[in-house]
């Protein structure tokens, strides 16, 4: 696919861990598709000029790395809901409702070089890919 979105739009879909921009459109955009930036269209571009700018992004379909894009969805969500608050408090509903503790999330974030402080915003799109996998949703 080709698509033209707004310039702020196209930085959030491909905005990197740790970016100002990155979030949730981020991490999902970014686990099913690999995306390249194919042009900028400034507003001179279009008749009547918008007042915004514009870039076109094109997408690639990658294999799914998941099976459940529901759950995968939910465990975005959820980690970037509220943006300022830690991973593992933004997690604890999903937790309890899976029956695992905080102390097993803790263990998770530690196997992938991560502190019990990690926010969403730290995980790249493989990662939650991985943490996915550890809640389960897979077997």
């Amino acid at each position: 696919m080709v698509l033209m979105f707004q310039k702020e739009v196209a930085q959030r879909i491909r905005a990197v861990a740790r970016d100002e921009h990155y979030g949730l459109l981020s991490v999902i955009a970014q686990t099913f598709w690999t995306i390249t930036t194919v042009t900028d269209a400034s507003a001179r571009d279009f008749s009547p000029p918008p007042k915004v700018q514009s870039r076109v992004l094109g997408f690639t379909r990658k294999e799914a790395p998941v099976q459940n894009r529901k759950a995968f969805l939910t465990l975005v969500k959820s980690s970037f809901a509220q943006r300022r608050k830690l991973l593992k408090k933004n997690l604890s509903g999903l937790l309890q409702q899976k029956k695992l503790t905080e102390e097993q999330l803790i263990s998770w974030l530690a196997e992938m070089g991560f502190k019990e402080t990690a926010r969403a915003e730290e995980l790249s799109p493989v990662q939650f890919v991985q943490l996915y996998k550890k809640f389960g949703w897979e077997s």
